[in-house]
């Protein structure tokens, strides 16, 4: 038997990772024990640490070819100073990115997460996302369980994560990614080694691939006073920082360009207030994030002929079982210009097509996962 320790400071994410969670435990061969959200310490970092990392994240940006949307928030509530810095490219010599992978590399773990995996003893630790140094658990963990001589993993978390966040740090011992176009942007922004990447897709969305509705049409229309006779269309909202009050502007422009349509609004949890006063908005709650029930979700995008959106994941899961995406133009520095929106541009808008571009294979993500991680164990 291992003990598989998995890290997340997403607390709603934890529940994202349900399938493979389970898939881990192997039928109660495993002891998988999750840490998230407020259950985790709070990294004890210097001034000198956090200041090195501000300029580590500039570096990141600097050079990669991503809207400037993502490379200015970024840096936007950095001090002035680093600002002031950043503006005269202070932070492009040599020796100042030298002096940031010095105090990077000899930046020690914090002593209660040390202490904590001393106790434990786990055989493996899994942190994901790692890309969010600021509050930086899960790499603490990692990097702890470095220092210990412990097995690490990390876990590519969303679609976006590699190019709209951090650099992905720590390196762990291997670094399960998504699809070919999660290796090469490990590869090429967070110079994570090759021999240390695995792509096995999209162990977030798996549970989308079976996933059936729950009720008829009939009684979905039924629960949402809809015309099943008449078309039905589903708008699926962005989140607050990628639209704003745009979200609500986009939909109002769609429903009064198909009067003749019913529409759905599926409002981003952190983008809902553009919605109020309008009808058929689903506010059900999935998880502690505020989202949609799951299984409105199923019937929204299979009920729907067409769902609509500007730039949110949903639309992915929403391909994946089948449903009609069509992509609404007006936020190039989210859209076009965006590095993780590029993927779209090949997408041949089928449930097939999704699943190539989610890097689903033969066996599901979490069966490859769990089978990399045995395999490990046995030599």
């Amino acid at each position: 038997m291992s003990r598989i320790l998995v890290i997340t400071h997403f607390e709603g994410k934890a529940k994202a990772l349900t399938s493979l969670l389970a898939r881990l435990g192997d039928g109660g061969k495993n002891e998988v024990i999750v840490f998230y959200g407020e259950k985790l310490p709070c990294p004890k970092k210097s001034w000198l640490y956090r200041t090195a990392m501000r300029i580590d994240t500039y570096l990141f940006y600097r050079n990669m070819p991503q809207s400037e949307y993502y490379k200015t928030r970024a840096v936007e509530n950095y001090p002035l100073w680093i600002k002031w810095g950043i503006k005269l490219r202070l932070f492009d010599l040599i020796s100042v990115r030298n002096w940031v992978g010095r105090v990077k590399t000899h930046n020690k773990p914090d002593e209660r997460i040390v202490n904590e995996l001393r106790q434990i003893k786990p055989d493996w630790v899994i942190g994901t996302p790692l890309t969010y140094w600021q509050s930086h658990v899960e790499g603490e963990y990692i990097k702890a369980a470095q220092s210990l001589g412990i097995k690490t993993a990390g876990l590519v978390l969303t679609w976006d994560n590699l190019t709209t966040k951090n650099r992905f740090y720590p390196i762990p011992d291997v670094v399960f990614a998504w699809n070919e176009l999660h290796k090469q942007e490990l590869i090429k922004y967070h110079e994570v080694p090759e021999s240390k990447i695995e792509v096995v897709g999209s162990f977030v969305f798996e549970h989308w691939l079976s996933a059936k509705p729950f009720i008829s049409k009939k009684q979905f229309c039924e629960k949402y006073e809809l015309d099943p006779l008449k078309p039905i269309y589903c708008y699926l909202g962005s989140s607050l920082s990628i639209a704003g009050k745009d979200d609500g502007v986009m939909a109002k422009g769609l429903i009064r360009v198909y009067p003749e349509a019913q529409f759905i609004l599926r409002p981003h949890p952190s983008n809902a207030d553009v919605f109020d006063g309008m009808e058929n908005v689903l506010t059900g709650k999935r998880g502690n994030e505020g989202q949609i029930i799951r299984e409105d979700a199923i019937e929204s995008y299979l009920y729907s002929e067409f769902i609509y959106g500007l730039n949110t994941s949903a639309m992915l899961e929403a391909a994946l079982v089948g449903g009609k995406i069509r992509i609404i133009p007006g936020l190039p520095e989210t859209q076009r210009d965006a590095l993780h929106f590029k993927w779209l541009d090949n997408f041949e808008n089928s449930k097939g097509s999704m699943k190539k571009l989610l890097g689903f294979q033969e066996k599901l993500p979490s069966e490859l996962i769990k089978d990399f991680i045995k395999n490990v164990d046995m030599l």
